[in-house]
């Protein structure tokens, strides 16, 4: 790296970390004296998928876009951005509602990259989010920040998974009877669990067929006369002469899982599945499919999903695979987004599984808004992230990067607007008035957690 590129990323870290941790105002304060953080009533009903790109994306093509006809490489010395949409394939340099790439909905006031057009349709029901300081360029740390809504210690996650947390309240103490079956569902992504029951811990597959086995009795070795012998062991302890208040948390922890392993097979969830025949189970539409289907036929309550192949694009490949690999994700979560709106929800109020699930894209970070002497783009520390479903306001922009440099810019928490003397968003603030809206406690993620008024939903 050269001593200029090195200096440009350190001012660009020092400014979003220094806003993130130094710039709320004191009627901010209030906000977060005030802020619903603490839960206390949660909505059983909610459901959530997190859809995770891999890789970091660039923002630029997607969720934060720029004017190719404003910021024109002439100058791009001034603004310090080059959109780089003329570099891409025609599909998408020539695609949009402008033709350049660019989707715009002024009435909305959305603006989308030309990787987004799968989700454009969406847009009434989304809510973009921008200008989210990362504080990090590093992708192990980038994602469990993201993951967990707490910084890790160096590449060490801290705390549990954003998923593992709802799973733990939603089926904790308390919930009614009929919760789905398995919490907690991680394909192919990180899940952490540092402090809760292990039902909240994430069942990670990485394919179709992993979560078929798992819904199946598996053959462990044993005669039938071992299984039973270890099933009377668990359930009926005092026939062995250990009285139940002498078994170790070890043994109390084999019972519980015990139990819960009897209920998963006698519901026999598998059987819940559906794919058509044919179908590649490794593919992006049957990922999407098997992520509507763990929702919709009650099997799981959070499921988090690595949509896109790798996004770390620092050569010229990032003409190619950076919008390909984005439209890919984009149209799995516009395949869940669409089942989700046409499968109703069974409580015969005419409303839809959508209404009630929580969709939310993201990735570790963004890319550099300049292209790099190999016509890639390096790792940015100023993050986006999109949302549709319950629990946001619909068709809202939230947040922003500075037109030049595209850098965290400081916002009114009310309003969502640019506000110099108002907050940097941060990770753990997204989280948690997310989870906040949902009734969900989330004060544990830190200290001087802000929630986000203007995330709230529109009545």
């Amino acid at each position: 790296m050269t001593p200029n590129r090195r200096d440009f990323l350190r001012a660009m870290l020092l400014t979003a970390g220094a806003t993130a941790f130094g710039s709320v105002s004191m009627a901010e304060i209030g906000q977060v004296a005030a802020a619903p953080l603490t839960g206390g009533n949660p909505d059983y009903r909610r459901r959530f998928i997190f859809c995770y790109f891999n890789g970091a994306w660039d923002t630029l093509l997607s969720a934060d876009p720029r004017d190719p006809r404003i910021f024109t490489p002439e100058v791009r010395g001034t603004t310090q951005v080059d959109p780089g949409y003329a570099r891409l394939p025609s599909a998408y340099s020539q695609g949009g509602t402008e033709g350049n790439g660019l989707y715009v909905d002024d009435d909305l006031g959305i603006r989308l990259g030309p990787a987004a057009g799968p989700v454009w349709k969406h847009r009434a029901d989304m809510c973009v989010v921008r200008g989210i300081s990362m504080a990090t360029v590093t992708h192990e740390v980038g994602r469990r920040y993201f993951t967990t809504g707490r910084m890790p210690n160096g590449l060490t996650a801290r705390g549990s998974s954003i998923a593992t947390e709802i799973a733990a309240q939603l089926h904790g103490e308390g919930a009614p009877s009929n919760m789905p079956f398995v919490p907690n569902l991680a394909y192919a992504v990180e899940s952490y669990n540092d402090r809760h029951p292990s039902f909240a811990s994430g069942l990670k597959i990485s394919s179709v067929n992993d979560l078929l086995d798992a819904l199946r009795r598996p053959d462990l070795g044993y005669s039938e006369p071992e299984e039973r012998l270890i099933a009377d062991y668990l359930h009926k302890p005092e026939s062995f002469g250990l009285p139940m208040s002498r078994m170790t948390d070890a043994l109390n922890r084999a019972r519980r899982s015990e139990i819960q392993a009897e209920a998963v097979l006698a519901a026999r969830l598998d059987n819940r599945l559906r794919f058509p025949d044919g179908l590649n189970l490794n593919s992006p539409q049957a990922i999407g499919m098997l992520a509507v289907q763990a929702i919709t036929q009650q099997i799981s309550t959070a499921v988090s999903l690595r949509v896109s192949d790798s996004l770390d694009t620092h050569f010229d490949e990032w003409a190619t695979d950076q919008p390909a690999r984005q439209f890919a994700a984009f149209e799995v979560i516009d395949q869940i987004i669409t089942a989700l709106k046409t499968t109703a929800y069974p409580d015969g109020s005419g409303r839809s599984w959508f209404d009630f699930t929580t969709i939310m894209a993201f990735s570790e970070f963004a890319r550099t808004p300049l292209l790099n002497a190999r016509d890639g783009r390096d790792h940015h520390p100023v993050n986006a992230c999109m949302m549709w479903g319950a629990g946001i306001p619909k068709g809202r922009v939230i947040g922003a990067s500075t037109e030049y440099g595209v850098l965290a810019s400081p916002i009114n928490l009310r309003t969502g607007l640019p506000d110099a003397g108002g907050h940097v968003l941060r990770p753990e603030d997204i989280l948690a008035t997310v989870m906040a809206n949902s009734g969900l406690a989330a004060d544990f993620l830190a200290r001087d957690l802000v929630y986000i008024p203007a995330l709230e939903p529109l009545t």
